[in-house]
């Protein structure tokens, strides 16, 4: 195995090749309270046009807003698609310890909970 290092990236639109798979995924995804939930896209029908060539070295795309559960949902596929047999994914989900449940915690049917 090797390690991968840091990345930091859009996670709805994945970087990797069809084949890579990991032993681990440990992350911190953005819940919106210090940091923006967004990713990169627009709300406007781009269908018919794109972005002119003599634009595109200076282009920052639009970002759109993106939700804590469509987040966890992406993050909760990716990790089922993409993890080993045996694979752990670690990730830290903001709880109000006094209305905290189990069964609200997102779920996946090829990820098992270990520990919370």
């Amino acid at each position: 195995a090797q390690y991968g290092d840091v990345i930091v990236s859009d996670f709805s639109k994945p970087c990797w090749r069809d084949d890579v798979e990991f032993d681990c995924i440990i992350t911190d995804p953005p819940y919106g309270i210090r940091e923006s939930t967004t990713q990169v896209g627009s709300n406007k029908d781009y269908s018919s046009s794109s972005i002119p060539e003599e634009y595109l070295k200076t282009h920052f795309p639009e970002k759109v807003e993106y939700s804590l559960e469509d987040i966890l949902r992406d993050l909760l596929v990716f990790s089922a698609d993409r993890l080993r047999m045996g694979g752990r994914l670690v990730y830290w989900i903001p709880i109000i310890r006094q209305e905290f449940k189990e069964e609200l915690l997102p779920q996946h049917p090829g990820l098992r909970l270990i520990y919370n």
